[in-house]
């Protein structure tokens, strides 16, 4: 930038964490007045894992919106124009979003906390060198844990291998994947896997994050909203800047994720329909697959799932034309 004369251009191509990471804020702190062009290239090379960006900045020009765009079919398509205090309020550089999903996700902040408010987020024990197959403990990795709960053991392990308090599951805790999934079909989503396990007795490694939650909010709460549409789509969108690859669940998601303001009494619903699900869980995992009562089973975690995602929405204040936004109707209209 030094080497720039006033209102010279300079361009880069990065990788696409700058517009979100934590640990690129005081990289998006050094170009944010200059900042005039960000897109969106995603995977742009085979030989390179990361995502990429192409940022355009403008020296010494404070630029207070930038433009918004995406490379597709080797085509540069603008989709917008963001205001960078709209970014701010997001803590991040804002990409491919519309103006009507800034508004629903302004009205999810609005009256809300942030998880972190609520509960500590930790990873869990790095003990892998340790698991075998005997031992006195049973591990919890992260491809142990789904929605239905604790799929199956990574391995054991002997007590005096276990110093770390990390590797305990603590009561009132919700276990988190740390990789989040990125799913292409049928649209563009992520898929937060979180899991409540009533055996205590597991210990978990750090490819789990563990949810401590404060007695205040019930584990079945907020496992609900972590399963919830419309907390996948803002994560998604407010939190990952609509990344593909390598998402973490870690404190700067539970920094910035809005939890809505509610009373005990005020969570009552959302814990019945919870601990529904999780018994419906249970019993299909007892099923013969297909069977008739497999079936049935299948069907009442459909509609639990509904009913969940319509609790959800209410809690956070959205109307039925703001529903539409978010399950992508409006798009279809």
């Amino acid at each position: 930038m030094t080497e720039l004369r006033k209102e010279g251009f300079l361009g880069f191509i990065i990788p696409k964490a700058f517009t979100f990471a934590s640990n690129y804020k005081k990289i998006r702190q050094l170009v944010w007045d200059d900042l005039k062009i960000i897109i969106d290239g995603s995977k742009v090379w085979k030989e390179v894992k990361l995502e990429q960006v192409v940022i355009i900045v403008e020296k010494d020009v404070s630029h207070k919106i930038y433009q918004s765009g995406i490379a597709k079919d080797e085509q540069i398509l603008i989709l917008g124009k963001i205001d960078k205090k709209t970014a701010k309020e997001f803590g991040f550089f804002l990409n491919g979003v519309s103006d009507e999903e800034i508004i629903v996700a302004r009205k999810m902040l609005k009256n809300s906390l942030m998880l972190k408010d609520v509960a500590t987020n930790q990873r869990g024990a790095m003990l892998q060198k340790e698991v075998g197959e005997v031992g006195e403990l049973e591990v919890l990795g992260g491809a142990s844990i789904s929605r239905m709960g604790i799929r199956e053991i990574k391995g054991k392990i002997n007590k005096e291998k276990v110093f770390d308090d990390k590797a305990f599951i603590k009561p009132n805790s919700v276990l988190v994947q740390n990789i989040v999934a990125h799913i292409e079909n049928p649209t563009d989503h992520i898929k937060i896997i979180s899991a409540i396990s009533d055996d205590k007795n597991y210990i978990i490694l750090d490819t789990i994050n563990q949810l401590a939650i404060d007695k205040q909010y019930s584990n079945y709460f907020i496992w609900s909203l972590l399963n919830s549409e419309l907390v996948n789509w803002y994560v998604y969108r407010f939190i990952y800047g609509k990344a593909v690859r390598t998402m973490h669940f870690d404190n700067f998601v539970t920094d910035r994720l809005p939890i809505p303001k509610v009373s005990t009494d005020d969570q009552g619903e959302l814990i019945k329909l919870a601990k529904t699900l999780v018994e419906s869980y249970k019993k299909i995992g007892g099923s013969a697959e297909n069977s008739n009562e497999w079936q049935k089973i299948k069907d009442e975690i459909f509609q639990t799932d509904k009913k969940i995602d319509e609790e959800v929405y209410g809690l956070y204040g959205l109307s039925e034309e703001e529903i539409k936004i978010v399950e992508g109707e409006k798009q279809k209209e």
